[in-house]
């Protein structure tokens, strides 16, 4: 990651696994990573990435984060897949 537009590079390994990455986005606000041969690796909400001061003398350790929801079917069966695929590119 840069705080400097890419100036300085630093690393944010965090639990994701040592693997060729073959595609970035950001999507809602949550960094999504394409690895070959891992599947897909996601970072939650970059909020509080978004907040650090690379700058500041002392590092802030409370950032102000999005509402985190965690449901659980109560019949505790797997919940089926839904919603619709984007279109192909054709």
């Amino acid at each position: 990651m840069s705080f400097d537009d890419g100036g300085y590079w630093q690393p944010l390994q965090l639990n994701l696994p040592v693997s060729p990455i073959h595609d970035l986005i950001v999507k809602d606000d949550d960094l999504v990573v394409a690895t070959h041969g891992r599947s897909f690796w996601v970072l939650d909400d970059l909020t509080p990435l978004r907040q650090l001061d690379p700058a500041a003398q002392v590092p802030r350790c409370a950032c102000i984060v999005r509402t985190a929801y965690h449901c659980i079917s109560p019949r505790r069966e797997p919940t089926p897949a839904v919603g619709d695929n984007p279109p192909g590119a054709r």
